[in-house]
């Protein structure tokens, strides 16, 4: 009995330890999540003051605490978005509007703001209209209600809606200086109301960004250019002033300038997007060689920059690969950058009805870019569905100043037309004609799909392209092949003069030169610029003399002038 109540007593003190063990190490536990929190909570805060939102992100998932981890989350957004609106960074703050929770009107007024700008420059009238709605009542919208209406040719309205409000400080000078320059009755009128303005605010980039979207409209492009440019130069941080010169530039189908513009904005801003926008049009319009490594950071977009940045150059597009991509759904519904690339690849593969179908699902973003080329491809790739082209083709019609062979599909007055369309020549025609060199180049299966093909202007386009994109050497290699016009055989002999093979060019120029046409005229000016080269400027006279037209002209003149004082120097 005695022994059973010891038995008893050691299991109780057994008991009793083991429950202050367990009690020790609850409280252990309880105490290392707790420190382990306070010091994530004290993290947090260093990420977002150097802009880390991605690593603060991180960090708030740790806590332990649902309340906790939810009310930092909230907060980092919140931090972020006003990052976002100071950068002017529309696709941020698009990314975080829906998500953040208690902003203030001011704030949230804001950030609309900026995204509506972006809308206009981007020509987002879709997402813009019902921003402008919501926001129809508020005076600070009339700026940029009355701008999106000037963008689309509605000077009356836009008149209505500024003289409907007045502003005070500097909102209320750029009232009275769009306002003075719509009531202009002529454009030099509105650009001297303009640089009135501008001399009260020489550095205002709204005033001088304004300014250029009315020089642009009147076909002033080098003015409108300039205004661009110095939009940039006086608010270097502005992404929005940054992406309206790479538009125009895209606009003016000056893809070079564009990319090295986006370039430039990296450089300044550290904007990511702007990597992505350079990246695109490299890859399928000129290429340069000094698109920078991808940004590095803890940013949104990097894991999809990253798989851009790792895509083979014979490829658009790899959709395996591409749904690794953190938020890939959401980028494909927003992205044109993703939708172009994915449509090109299915053209590339031959899946032309999933191509048809992406056209039309993505029509409202894939538009955005590159209207003309998406007109073109549709047309072409019903053609090639269904044997002709298409009944309805207004939206062609609209771009066929564009290019020859936009014309000639808007027209459909070709006998031999369909034949062409219904091959793969014909897409990479289209791309040729839109300036976008470099898809055309991935895309073609030259030897199968170019040579000997109608159009005669296609197989110079494809030989420029090669020039530009690969070397004069393999655009020579082509030519050499595949001359089957004046064009081509002047632009081998340029190519051949380059390279120094100065006997088999002069030939071919001496040849073009009496055709009694602008090929005829350059071919003499080549022909000049040659013999000047070797030091017989008497030979160069000859030919220049030999082409009347030329000899008149204002080109000719100047060589002229030149052989003149080449003799001179001579004696």
């Amino acid at each position: 009995m005695l022994g059973t109540n010891k038995l008893v007593k050691v299991c109780l003190i057994l008991a009793f330890s083991a429950g202050l063990i367990v009690s020790g190490v609850f409280i252990w536990r309880h105490q290392a999540l707790a420190n382990r929190n306070k010091q994530i909570s004290e993290e947090i805060p260093t990420l977002v003051e150097i802009n880390n939102f991605v690593g603060a992100r991180r960090l708030a998932e740790l806590l332990d605490d649902p309340q906790e981890r939810h009310l930092a989350k909230a907060q980092i957004n919140q931090s972020e978005l006003s990052y976002a609106v100071n950068q002017r960074n529309a696709v941020s703050i698009e990314r975080l509007l829906g998500d953040v929770n208690g902003l203030t009107d001011e704030r949230k007024d804001a950030a609309q703001r900026v995204m509506a700008r972006s809308y206009i420059h981007q020509k987002r009238e879709s997402d813009l209209i019902p921003l402008l709605e919501a926001n129809k009542d508020k005076p600070h919208w009339t700026l940029i209600e009355a701008d999106w209406h000037i963008t689309q040719g509605n000077t009356i309205e836009a008149v209505e809606i500024l003289e409907s409000q007045t502003f005070s400080g500097k909102n209320e000078s750029y009232r009275l200086a769009r306002l003075a320059a719509l009531k202009s009755r002529t454009p030099e009128q509105a650009i001297a109301a303009l640089e009135a303005a501008l001399e009260e605010t020489p550095r205002s980039s709204d005033i001088l960004s304004f300014r250029g979207q009315i020089l642009e409209a009147i076909g002033a492009y080098p003015e409108a250019q300039i205004d661009y440019v110095n939009a940039v130069i006086n608010s270097p941080h502005n992404l929005l002033y940054w992406d309206q010169l790479g538009e125009y530039y895209i606009r003016r189908q000056n893809y070079s300038g564009a990319i090295q513009i986006w370039i430039d904005a990296i450089e300044q801003t550290g904007e990511h997007v702007f990597w992505l926008k350079a990246w695109f049009w490299n890859r399928v319009t000129v290429k340069v060689d000094n698109l920078p490594e991808v940004p590095a950071g803890n940013y949104p977009l990097h894991a999809f920059l990253v798989y851009c940045d790792k895509l083979p150059e014979s490829i658009f597009w790899d959709a395996e690969a591409y749904m690794t991509v953190p938020g890939a759904k959401a980028l494909e519904r927003t992205r044109p950058e993703v939708q172009w690339l994915s449509v090109l690849q299915l053209l590339a593969d031959g899946e032309k009805a999933k191509a048809i179908n992406q056209f039309n699902i993505h029509a409202k973003t894939i538009g955005r870019w590159a209207p003309q080329l998406r007109a073109m491809l549709l047309a072409i790739l019903m053609t090639q569905r269904d044997g002709h082209l298409p009944t309805n083709l207004d939206e062609v019609k609209r771009y066929a100043n564009q290019h020859q062979f936009f014309e000639a599909i808007a027209k459909n007055q070709d006998p031999t037309l369909i034949d062409f369309l219904i091959t793969d020549a014909s897409i990479t025609a289209a791309l040729l004609a839109s300036g976008w060199t470099e898809a055309a180049l991935v895309f073609s299966d030259a030897d199968q799909t170019i040579a000997n093909r109608t159009p005669k202007w296609l197989n110079y386009a494809y030989a420029q392209a090669l020039r530009i994109n690969r070397s004069n050497q393999v655009a020579k290699d082509w030519l050499t092949t595949h001359t089957n016009t004046s064009a081509d055989r002047l632009l081998l002999a340029e190519l051949q003069l380059g390279d120094g093979q100065i006997g088999n060019a002069m030939k071919a120029l001496i040849n073009l030169s009496k055709e009694e046409n602008e090929i005829g005229a350059r071919a003499t000016m080549l022909l000049c610029l040659a013999e000047l080269e070797l030091g017989n400027p008497d030979n160069a006279l000859a030919y220049l003399r030999s082409n009347k037209s030329l000899a008149q002209s204002n080109a000719g003149i100047l060589m002229l002038e030149r052989l003149n004082d080449a003799k001179r120097d001579a004696e």
